[in-house]
C-alpha cells in the first residue's frame, strides 16, 4: 500500500494500492492534520500522528478492521522529556531541525544506514506537490 495524507484534514488519509494506482480506502481526519504515519506490516496496521496529539491505528487491508481505528493514544511528551536540536544537546539554534527525547541521541554519521535513509525519505517526500508526508509502502 501507498498512504497519503496531508495539513488539509477534509482530504483526509488515502489509502492507495500500489499495484493499480487506485485509491482504496480513506480515512476521516476531519479535525486534525496528519502529522506523520508507519505502516506496521505484520500487525497490519496504519500509525498516524496527527495535530491534536493523538496518535492513531488504522487497521489496514487484510484485516477485519479495514478502515477502524482500532486505537487512539495520547502524544503527550512526559515532563522529563527535552525538545532538543543540532548535533550536540548542549548547543541549540533555531535553524536546526528539533528531535525529541528523554536524553540526547547522537546524530547519524553520513555514512550510517540510518542517514542513508532519512537522506531518502527527505528526497522522496521533496517529490510531488504540495507538503508531502513519508509515505508508507507495503
Amino acid at each position: 500500500i501507498v498512504a497519503s495524507g496531508g495539513n488539509n484534514p477534509s482530504d483526509g488519509v488515502k489509502i492507495w494500492d500500489f499495484e493499480t494506482g487506485k485509491c482504496d480506502l480513506v480515512l476521516k481526519t476531519d479535525n486534525y492534520e496528519v502529522v506523520t504515519m508507519q505502516y506496521l506490516d505484520d500487525f497490519p496496521l496504519l500509525v498516524v500522528c496527527s495535530s491534536d496529539s493523538m496518535i492513531r491505528f488504522w487497521g489496514m487491508r487484510h484485516s477485519v478492521y479495514k478502515g477502524a481505528c482500532v486505537a487512539l493514544l495520547p502524544n503527550d511528551l512526559p515532563p522529563t522529556a527535552r525538545v532538543l536540536s543540532g548535533d550536540s544537546p548542549e548547543t541549540s539554534s533555531a535553524n536546526d531541525e528539533p528531535y525529541v527525547g528523554a536524553s540526547p541521541v547522537p546524530t547519524p554519521t553520513a555514512s550510517s544506514p540510518r542517514a542513508r535513509r532519512m537522506s531518502r525519505r527527505r528526497r522522496n517526500s521533496s517529490m510531488g506537490a504540495g507538503n508531502p508526508l513519508p509515505m508508507a509502502a507495503d
